[in-house]
């Protein structure tokens, strides 16, 4: 075996492992939870643990606070994906937290996880309070948290069939933007090859993902947010807004902003790019995205609001709505910028 297909995990996270391997025996029951606005990554992650843990004879729910983009529904059983604000949990069952590593990025009550047992599966580096019942496994080297969920199978001697396959490649595309992103790695690419052996289609997902997309209202609300671009002079920040009015307006959801970040970020005299997205629930979403050149750590930003994510790609919350948070946001970037 040559070293590009040997996992990316570390020694002490071989010892994870075994406790992980264990405390999975000794349940019959998972309820599965990622992080609110889920992309590719985390829906492909959690269905592929779903999927693996339903092979192994066990009973798993997964489960996502707000809504999931359609542009995911090729994900095998993405129809078994449980959209609820009140989760009904299985019993007696261990909680599993795929592309996140507390009960606060799921947007779900913390008090529903209370003193419950679990385990953390992610690739982002947060800093979080630590939470004895939990047992995280994160891998910031890796590109993707299916990619270290694939490392996971591979060690665990997990099964991994086509579907499940599917949904490990999707999720890596996803995070990776399609081989594109600064974190792909040559190990990246091994894995994929390793997929397609057992008979992912790797141009149909790469379509699916990148390609599948009505343009009705996609392209008018696209448009209003480009108009609206701004570099600031001083933070050499791209910026732009979108309203719960201008979702009405164009009769568009969230879902198909999906890419316009990235767009942003690839303004040549920006070092770094903000979309501010207002959302029905009376909070504003920040999309923060660089490129490596760029030298801005989005992810330190991102934290000062609470949030996190990657060097050059994270995100936030905050409560409120755009025309009063749009001032104190960027006056917050600008203080945590200096200490870059």
């Amino acid at each position: 075996m040559d070293f590009l297909s040997k996992p990316i995990l570390t020694a002490k996270d071989n010892l994870l492992l075994e406790k992980i391997k264990r405390k999975i025996s000794g349940f019959q029951n998972f309820n599965i939870f990622t992080h609110k606005n889920p992309d590719g990554d985390a829906i492909g992650s959690i269905l592929a643990l779903c999927q693996i843990l339903a092979a192994k004879g066990k009973t798993a729910r997964t489960f996502i606070f707000d809504s999931a983009d359609e542009r995911f529904s090729f994900f095998p059983n993405f129809e078994k994906i449980k959209i609820a604000r009140k989760p009904e949990l299985l019993d007696n069952a261990l909680i599993i937290y795929v592309d996140c590593s507390s009960p606060a990025r799921t947007g779900f009550e913390e008090n529903s996880f209370a003193d419950k047992e679990g385990i953390a599966i992610d690739h982002h580096l947060v800093s979080e309070q630590e939470d004895p019942n939990v047992i995280k496994i994160i891998n910031s080297a890796a590109s993707s948290t299916a990619e270290v969920i694939f490392d996971m199978a591979t060690q665990l001697n997990w099964p991994m069939d086509v579907e499940t396959s599917t949904c490990l490649l999707g999720g890596l595309l996803a995070d990776t933007g399609s081989f594109q992103h600064s974190n792909t790695s040559p190990k990246s690419f091994r894995i994929v090859s390793l997929l397609i052996k057992k008979g992912v289609n790797l141009k149909k997902t790469a379509e699916q993902l990148f390609k599948k997309r009505e343009f009705d209202g996609s392209l008018k609300i696209w448009g209003k947010v480009l108009s609206r671009v701004s570099v600031d002079a001083q933070t050499k920040m791209a910026f732009s807004y979108v309203s719960q009015d201008d979702l009405k307006k164009y009769n568009s959801n969230e879902d198909e902003l999906s890419g316009l970040i990235n767009l942003l970020a690839g303004i040549p005299e920006s070092r770094f790019s903000l979309l501010l997205i207002e959302t029905k629930f009376g909070k504003v979403r920040g999309s923060m995205r660089s490129e490596l050149y760029k030298g801005v750590d989005v992810a330190k930003i991102a934290q000062a609001f609470g949030g996190g994510g990657h060097k050059l790609a994270a995100g936030f919350e905050v409560e409120g709505k755009i025309k009063d948070k749009e001032k104190e946001i960027k006056e917050k970037i600008a203080e945590e910028l200096l200490k870059q």
